[in-house]
């Protein structure tokens, strides 16, 4: 599926020609429209590439022949493909096309008069929408009565994801119909918790190694006893990678956590694997094993039985349970704790390994095993001052200092001299 970006805004509508057709017209929606089309002209379902051939047969299968529902997703080509798209619609004389005025609407996302009404699993939006009608090369927005069936957001995880991998793609968050929705929700669920159990043992292992020892990182300390400090940079880095990671999953659990009650109708429906796609690589139990963040892991697939999973049992599953109920996203008051010390991990890691937002032109060697001073920089006699105000100090913030200690000096003096004469404190 391809999802144009927000801000082709203002584009005019043009024609193209197909392997469909001799010419179609698109056209594309509005940055804040999103494009919806009539549900009794394509069906339900709209992902993925377009059959036009099939539309008749989409037709019958529903309930309601003569429904006046709209879901996300307008017809348009993509190269030789007619797929669903979100953002633009094209209109002709085929099958698989916008035919009618109302056939394909841009409507904003959202609305303030409007609610949502779900029955068994179906979930829609009904109220009064801003809608793009075009009159001639002018665009104007009309607030129509409407009825939209939504999609839903998943975040797709590589087969091959490694979550301990810093340089790893973490896959894209991809709306879809509820029924595909709930298709992939069988594997991605089991990838998001198997990524999140294993962020999580990481983090509190390095939590339990902080707290053990004295030397963290940087110089040594005069009371510490180790010969080596238990993090070096890259070490820090990639720790602060896994802190990232662990929340954005933790975040992206947590909507489907919220979304798959609302859809699943069944029980079968709502519950995944209790074990991890993911088996262990052979590959990785070599006298030369690689660390675990580098590289890929095996392909994710249905069939494997993993690790078990952290998640939440359903209802008597006794000791060996095979399914899962919920994701577990590690964000309820249980967590309180495991939250707290993430937080406070974090500080500390960032004491290792500062974040410089300076220009590219001083210095960004500000590391704690060369604190800054400004008495480096500037004479004392001129400049005794900016000694007092702090002896550790970054670049940038020395900087701005001096030109701030340099503009403001003249005005003190002022201000000091016309009290003496006035008895006065002017500000």
């Amino acid at each position: 599926r391809t999802d144009l970006p927000l801000t082709m805004t203002r584009l005019s509508a043009h024609f193209v020609a197909t392997s469909f057709q001799a010419a179609s017209l698109v056209t594309p929606c509005n940055e804040g429209f999103q494009c919806a089309s009539r549900v009794a002209r394509f069906g339900r379902g709209h992902f993925g590439e377009i059959s036009p051939e099939k539309m008749p047969e989409l037709r019958k299968k529903l309930k309601d022949p003569n429904t006046m529902d709209y879901e996300w997703g307008c017809p348009a080509r993509e190269g030789d493909h007619l797929i669903w798209q979100d953002y633009m619609k094209e209109s002709g004389e085929g099958e698989g096309f916008c035919r009618e005025d109302r056939d394909c609407l841009c409507i904003a996302r959202g609305s303030p008069e409007m609610h949502g009404v779900l029955q068994t699993g179906v979930e829609k939006q009904v109220g009064k929408f801003s809608v793009e009608t075009a009159r001639g090369s002018r665009t104007e927005i009309k607030k129509i009565n409407l009825t939209v069936v939504p999609h839903y957001d998943m975040r797709l995880m590589p087969d091959m994801i490694n979550p301990r991998n810093p340089h790893a793609d973490i896959g894209v968050v991809d709306s879809s119909p509820r029924d595909l929705w709930l298709q992939k929700y069988k594997l991605e669920a089991r990838k998001m918790q198997a990524s999140l159990d294993e962020l999580r043992d990481d983090i509190v292992a390095a939590r339990n190694k902080v707290l053990s020892v004295r030397w963290l990182c940087g110089p040594k300390p005069v009371n510490a006893t180790e010969e080596h400090p238990a993090f070096g940079p890259e070490e820090v880095d990639l720790l602060l990678s896994k802190i990232r990671r662990f929340q954005i999953f933790s975040r992206d659990c947590e909507d489907m956590q919220t979304t798959v009650p609302k859809l699943a109708t069944t029980t079968d429906e709502q519950e995944f694997s209790h074990f991890s796609p993911w088996e262990e690589n052979p590959a990785l139990d070599t006298p030369h094993k690689l660390p675990e963040h580098v590289g890929d892991r095996l392909k994710a697939k249905e069939s494997v039985k993993g690790r078990t999973l952290n998640c939440y049992d359903p209802p008597g599953a006794g000791e060996h349970p095979q399914q899962c109920r919920e994701l577990n996203c590690y964000r309820d008051f249980l967590d309180e704790k495991l939250r707290s010390d993430i937080m406070w991990l974090k500080s500390k890691l960032k004491q290792c390994s500062p974040e410089h937002d300076i220009p590219n032109g001083l210095s960004h060697g500000s590391s704690l095993e060369a604190p800054f001073s400004l008495g480096r920089e500037m004479p004392e006699a001129e400049h005794g001052e900016e000694h007092e105000l702090h002896e550790m100090m970054l670049p940038s913030e020395a900087a701005f200092l001096a030109v701030a200690i340099s503009e403001y000096r003249p005005h003190v003096h002022s201000r000091l001299a016309r009290k003496e004469a006035t008895g006065y404190d002017f500000l």
